[in-house]
C-alpha cells in the first residue's frame, strides 16, 4: 500500500461531530467526479475510501449504493447508486450560486477542517516520502480549486499552483508544510512516519555529505604528496 493510500485509510478511521461528518462527506463528493455524472459515480483506488463514503451517504441520505470493479480495472473501485438517490445528494450538495462550495456547511473552523480531508479522500495525493516531499489536489474545476485554497489560506496554509494538462493543481513541497497539514486533517500517525523519514532521510544525506568532504580532501592530500 501506498503511504498515500495509508493516510487515507488513516483519515476514514476518525470520529468526528456530525457536522464535520457531513462536511467531509460534502468535500469528498463535491470534489470528486461524482456529482457531475450521470448516473452517479464515485471511484477510488481505497477500498477503505469507498466504504467510508458509502457509509456517509447511507447515514445523511439513506443512499444504498452498489460497489464494482471500475471498467477493467480491478484496481480501482467504484459506487453507483438509483438515479431518485443521486438527486438527492446533488440537490443537497449541489448550488446554482456562482460560487461552487456552500458557506453554510463549512462556516466553522472544525467544518473547514473535515471539508479539506474529504477533499483529500477524492483529489487528493502525496508521493513517497523517501523520494519527493509533495503533497497535492488536483482539480479539473477551477473555480473549486480556488475556494479550496481561500479554506486553506484561512487556516494557515498558502498553496503553490500549477496546470496539469486541464487540470487544476494545488501542492505542497515543504516538508514542514506537508506535516502540518497531515496533522490538521487528523493523519497523526502519518505525520510520525513523515517525520521519522526524513530524520533518517537527513542523516544519510549528512554521512554522504562528510563522506564526499573526506574523500576529496585525502585526494587532495595525495596529490599533494605525490
Amino acid at each position: 500500500m501506498s503511504f498515500s493510500s495509508k493516510v487515507k485509510t488513516e483519515l476514514c478511521k476518525i470520529d468526528a461531530p456530525y457536522c464535520c461528518k457531513y462536511a467531509e462527506c460534502y468535500g469528498s463528493l463535491l470534489c470528486s467526479k461524482a456529482l457531475k455524472f450521470t448516473p452517479f459515480l464515485y471511484t477510488s483506488e481505497n477500498e477503505d475510501v469507498i466504504e467510508h463514503i458509502k457509509l456517509g451517504c447511507k447515514k445523511f441520505f439513506g443512499t444504498s449504493f452498489t460497489l464494482s470493479a471500475h471498467g477493467n480495472k480491478k484496481d480501482i473501485f467504484s459506487l453507483s447508486c438509483k438515479d431518485e438517490d443521486a438527486t438527492v445528494i446533488k440537490s443537497a450538495f449541489l448550488t446554482s450560486e456562482k460560487t461552487v462550495i456552500q458557506s453554510h456547511i463549512i462556516a466553522d473552523d472544525c467544518c473547514k477542517v473535515s471539508f479539506i480531508r474529504g477533499a483529500f479522500l477524492s483529489c487528493g495525493y502525496i508521493d513517497e516520502p523517501e523520494k519527493n516531499y509533495n503533497l497535492e489536489f488536483v482539480f479539473s474545476d477551477l473555480t473549486l480549486a480556488y475556494e479550496l485554497e481561500q479554506i486553506l489560506e484561512e487556516l494557515g496554509f498558502a498553496p503553490k499552483w500549477s496546470q496539469r494538462n486541464n487540470y487544476a493543481v494545488l501542492y505542497f513541497k515543504e516538508s514542514e508544510k506537508i506535516e502540518d497539514l497531515l496533522t490538521l486533517m487528523g493523519a497523526s500517525d502519518k505525520t510520525l512516519e513523515l517525520a521519522e523519514i526524513k530524520v533518517i532521510k537527513d542523516i544519510r544525506n549528512n554521512l554522504n555529505r562528510t563522506t564526499n568532504f573526506m574523500s576529496a580532501n585525502i585526494g587532495k592530500a595525495v596529490n599533494a604528496a605525490v
